[in-house]
């Protein structure tokens, strides 16, 4: 990739960006209750980009796992499967119980 290919992509990453911003605001200010709303759509999309690539990356490694021993890629799978469901259930905490956690 070249230098001016760089700077494009870039700089339309950062136009996409300012656009969600802009177009954010103005739902925003339409309405307050559609706060939430956005913030969920913006968290799922946050979660949805890194799952992709997270799970792909799994997927890889637990595919070289099997291949190499059948009982390490089963261990593999199993821990993996647990980091995943230890996230998925502190998620669920946080959004449960968030309202009681104070500092």
């Amino acid at each position: 990739m070249s230098l001016k290919q760089a700077l494009i992509y870039n700089l339309a990453s950062a136009s996409t960006c300012f656009a969600g911003f802009v177009i954010g605001v103005i739902v925003g200010e339409i309405n307050r209750n559609f706060g939430q709303f956005i913030f969920a759509l913006a968290g799922g999309m946050f979660l949805y980009i890194s799952l992709a690539g997270m799970l792909a990356e799994i997927n890889k490694k637990a595919e070289e796992e099997m291949k190499r021993n059948l009982r390490a890629g089963v261990n593999m799978m199993l821990l993996q499967t647990a980091g995943l469901a230890t996230g998925l259930i502190i998620m669920y905490l946080f959004a449960e119980y968030g309202s009681m956690i104070s500092f």
